[in-house]
């Protein structure tokens, strides 16, 4: 039996990418739209909490972005 644990039942700041040990998280281990737009709160991914250099133009998928998803205001 699968379980499943939701935000709401993980303390704030318990789960910190130094309790994250190195290629725990792989794109193999994330099933298929398990990570959407509508699952990310609002804010949750910003500038600050990239890496330098961790999205480029490799990294992107074919039609991944199209200008009708891009605002008039976008950097």
């Amino acid at each position: 039996m699968a379980v499943q644990i939701t935000g709401q039942q993980i303390k704030n700041n318990a789960v910190g990418s130094s309790k994250i040990s190195d290629n725990a998280v792989l794109s193999a281990k994330i099933s298929n739209n398990a990570v959407i737009a509508d699952k990310i709160a609002s804010g949750a991914i910003i500038e600050a909490k990239l890496a330098a250099a961790c999205i480029s133009t490799a990294k992107i998928a074919n039609n991944a972005v199209d200008t009708a998803e891009i605002a008039d205001d976008a950097v």
